[in-house]
C-alpha cells in the first residue's frame, strides 16, 4: 500500500477523481482531509531499519506532499479551498513511538508550513491536526513495547499509584 500511496499517479489520480465528482455533483472541490499513515515497530536510532524507514516516509511525507501538490492544482484556479493534514504530536515530542514515524510526521508539520504559507494568497487554508493518542490496535500495540521495554507490565502499572 505505501507503494502505491508514494506514487504521484495514484495520487493525482485520486485528486482527479475527486474534483470530478465534485464538478459532476456542482459541489465545488475547496476541502481536502489528508489522512494517511504508516508506521514501524519501535526501534533505537542506532538500530533505525532505512528500508522501514523509506517505506513510512515514502507514506507518510511523500503521500502528503503530493497530495498538497494536486490539491493546490485543483483548488487554485478557484481561489479557495481547505486542506487539513494529519500529523502526531509524535512529530513535535519525539521519544514517544518509532524514530521513522516521529521523523515523518515533523516533516509534514514543516510540509504544510511551507505550504500554508505559499497557498494563502491564494485564498487557500492548510492546516494541521497533531493528535495526541487515540486508543487504536496500533497504539496500544506501541503503548505495550514501551512497558515492556521499560520492565513494566500493565498490570503492575496500573496497580502501583
Amino acid at each position: 500500500m505505501s507503494k502505491k500511496i508514494g506514487n504521484w499517479g495514484f495520487v493525482f489520480q485520486l485528486i482527479s477523481s475527486l474534483q470530478q465528482w465534485a464538478e459532476h455533483w456542482q459541489l465545488g472541490f475547496g476541502f481536502l482531509i489528508h489522512f494517511l499513515f504508516a508506521a514501524t515497530s519501535r526501534t533505537s536510532m542506532d538500530n533505525l531499519d532505512m528500508e522501514d524507514f523509506d517505506v513510512v516516509m515514502a507514506t507518510n511525507l511523500r503521500g502528503t506532499v503530493l497530495s498538497l501538490k494536486y490539491a493546490a492544482k485543483a483548488m487554485i484556479p478557484a481561489k479557495q479551498g481547505v486542506i487539513i493534514c494529519t500529523a502526531s504530536i509524535a512529530g513535535m515530542l519525539g521519544g514517544m513511538t518509532a524514530a521513522s514515524y516521529a521523523i515523518s510526521k515533523a516533516a509534514i508539520i514543516a510540509a504544510v508550513h511551507c505550504a500554508s504559507a505559499e497557498l494563502s494568497q491564494h485564498g487557500i487554508r492548510v492546516n494541521t491536526i497533531s493528535p495526541f493518542s487515540v486508543a487504536t490496535p496500533l497504539t496500544l500495540k506501541s503503548f505495550r513495547q514501551v512497558l515492556i521495554h521499560n520492565n513494566s507490565s500493565p498490570k503492575n502499572s496500573a496497580t502501583e499509584g
